[in-house]
This record gives structure tokens, C-alpha cells and sequence, in this order.
């Protein structure tokens, strides 16, 4: 529910490997489901895999707040299919948050780092430092 709060969390090393007719091949670190759309504050979500949508996170359904967050090294798809390697999201906000070396399967060239629906995406250009 929205009133659902993930905080501070670090989650790392899920793997949602069921085949692609079992509902457990989405969501490696975080699956909402049925609309389930909680707020995700201050997470680390980092090498989760899935093996076909959401590596990270996967709401689909789902309109969650995701905010001040580092999504990483997270992998969506397998030989076949496969997208959002980082997360999949319905609708929502996305705020503050760092995508990097996410990636989805090449052969559907759908999102490594973000696929989302009706939702707010907030970015910020930051200096990289070496």
C-alpha cells in the first residue's frame, strides 16, 4: 500500500529465476504486486536479477515512490526476453535517485536502467568525480 515504507535498506542478491509462465520470474530485489505502490526511501537495490522483468525492482502494476535511491548492477532477461534491468514501474516518482550498470536482455533492447508508464522522473546533472 502506499502507506508502505522500505527506508535504508540494502538489498542485494535476490534472483527471481522462475520460467516465464510462473509469476516468480519478475522482481529480483522488490516485487509490488497487485498495485502495491510503497515508498522506497534511502535503498541501496544492487546485483538482484529476475529472469524476465524488474532485475531491481519491479511494480508494473504498481505507482511507488522511489526516492534518494542507488539502483545498481542490476540484470533483467534471459535468453529470450527481457526488460528493465534496474526497475519497471507503472506511474509514480522517481527522485534523486542513481541508475548504473543496470542492463536487460539485448534481444528486446527494453530498458537496462528504467521502464516505466505514466510517472515523474526527476533528474539532476551532478559532476562525476575521478
Amino acid at each position: 500500500t502506499a502507506a508502505t515504507q522500505l527506508r535504508g535498506l540494502w538489498i542485494q542478491g535476490g534472483n527471481a529465476d522462475a520460467s516465464f509462465s510462473s509469476p516468480h520470474c519478475r522482481g529480483g530485489g522488490i516485487r509490488c504486486i497487485n498495485g502495491a505502490s510503497p515508498t522506497i526511501i534511502n535503498c541501496v537495490i544492487r546485483r538482484n536479477t529476475a529472469s524476465l522483468t524488474g532485475g531491481g525492482i519491479d511494480a508494473e502494476s504498481g505507482s511507488p515512490e522511489i526516492l534518494s535511491c542507488r539502483i545498481l548492477d542490476n540484470h533483467a532477461g534471459s535468453a529470450a526476453s527481457g526488460y528493465g534491468g534496474g526497475a519497471v514501474v507503472g506511474g509514480g516518482t522517481i527522485d534523486d535517485c542513481t541508475f548504473s550498470r543496470n542492463s536487460a536482455n539485448s534481444a528486446s533492447a527494453s530498458g537496462g536502467a528504467l521502464v516505466g508508464g505514466s510517472m515523474t522522473v526527476t533528474l539532476s546533472l551532478k559532476p562525476l568525480v575521478k
